[in-house]
């Protein structure tokens, strides 16, 4: 899936409060009796969610093979971070989910880059290059082709988007090979470069644990308690880790990457981005009732979460848990509204505003409008330390 930085006003640019749509409120301004749905204080920890496999491939030896334009000034620094990553601690992390050795095939260089171009381009280069007896590109099984386009190109992507506009930096998918996609894009760390590895590793990770996600997906989902998660931040290992700022560090070498999901890290209670980093990982989760339905894209089910109708209110508990003593941390509730700009449906009110291990917060949670999409609404609960360390947790209100 791709990645998208829209929502790095939360963290790296500004505090929550970035948003003026109103999804993030102090009052409750509750007129109706609320519809109580609390549980005792100290209620354990809920379960953190686990990705799932859908039973497509994954890619036991994926190999990378780079593809460049003439006179780019990153080629030479990209090359270097994909030769150090297949020894980095960052891709022995992929053997969770099935991957192993990752190889880099010999950087293909083309002419001057266009000064527009658009995933049907790429499509049709993988074609002419790895198909009949003009095959001039490896066409191993487990290939990779990773496209590096200047800023100076235009570049519309497989959804008709343009990139670097919005967050979106790069995304994977695939033909007869899995592709990856980057533009150039400038908006994490200290500029193209920064933003270029950080995509990479992202990508790199998706396209090996899932490299068919659009016909035949593999680790691409969440489990149905935490279906919502699928929505924001996305169902795939690196998507469930891109909404927290130290999620992108320079793990290799010099190199930024982007931390991924790790199922085993998040079962056992502790920070589920990886390689998990010396800071405390501290998270406030909301404590549903029961399991309420949800529509995710095609799939139709139910989630855990809590119905609440239009004009009506309910108060949930939010369990707060730190894997190691730490500072007290901010916690902020925003609902969906805040990523699409669109009329918030819920008005989200919490007791207070701050809390450590082992604290209950109550969360009260208003209907304002009927749920645009989900049948529901999405929400998610940001626990912060500033600016540079935060993490969240995403849960669904029924209508």
């Amino acid at each position: 899936m791709r990645i998208a930085f829209s929502f790095a006003c939360l963290f790296v640019l500004a505090p929550i409060a970035c948003s003026d749509g109103g999804a993030v409120v102090t009052d409750a301004g509750v007129t109706d009796a609320a519809v109580e749905a609390t549980v005792e204080a100290g209620e354990a920890m809920p379960a953190a969610p686990q990705v799932v496999d859908l039973g497509g491939p994954h890619f036991a030896t994926p190999k990378i093979v780079p593809v460049f334009y003439g006179g780019d000034p990153n080629e030479s620094d990209v090359e270097s971070f994909l030769a150090a990553l297949p020894a980095s601690s960052y891709w022995a992390a992929t053997t969770e989910y099935g991957v192993g050795a990752l190889s880099v095939a010999s950087s293909v260089v083309l002419g001057a880059a266009p000064s527009a171009a658009s995933d049907a381009d790429v499509r049709a280069l993988i074609a002419a290059h790895t198909q009949g007896a003009s095959a001039d590109w490896p066409t191993d099984p487990e290939a990779i082709y990773a496209f590096f386009f200047p800023k100076t190109t235009t570049f519309t992507d497989d959804y008709g988007d343009t990139m670097c506009v919005g967050g979106n930096d790069g995304y994977h998918a695939a033909t007869s090979s899995p592709y990856i996609v980057l533009a150039g894009c400038s908006d994490i760390g200290k500029g193209v470069l920064d933003t270029t590895t950080a995509s990479l590793s992202h990508e790199l990770v998706e396209a090996s644990t899932d490299p068919f996600i659009g016909t035949t997906p593999s680790w691409a989902a969440t489990d149905s308690d935490h279906l919502i998660w699928e929505a924001v931040p996305g169902g795939e290992v690196a998507d469930m880790c891109e909404l927290s700022p130290q999620s992108f560090d320079t793990i290799v070498g010099s190199y930024m990457v982007q931390r991924f999901w790790s199922n085993a890290a998040a079962a056992a209670g502790g920070d589920p981005c990886v390689p998990v980093s010396s800071a405390p990982y501290f998270i406030a989760a909301p404590v549903f009732p029961g399991e309420t339905p949800v529509t995710q894209g095609t799939k139709k089910g139910k989630t855990l979460g809590i119905a609440v109708p239009v004009g009506q209110s309910a108060t949930i508990d939010v369990v707060l848990h730190a894997s190691a003593p730490t500072d007290p941390w901010t916690v902020t509730a925003a609902d969906s509204s805040y990523f699409t700009g669109t009329t918030p449906e819920l008005k989200l009110t919490l007791d207070r505003d701050t809390g450590n291990d082992g604290d209950v917060l109550h969360l009260t949670i208003q209907r304002l409008h009927p749920g645009s999409i989900l049948g529901g609404t999405e929400i998610v609960l940001y626990s912060e330390h500033g600016t540079a360390i935060a993490n969240a947790w995403a849960g669904f209100v029924g209508d």
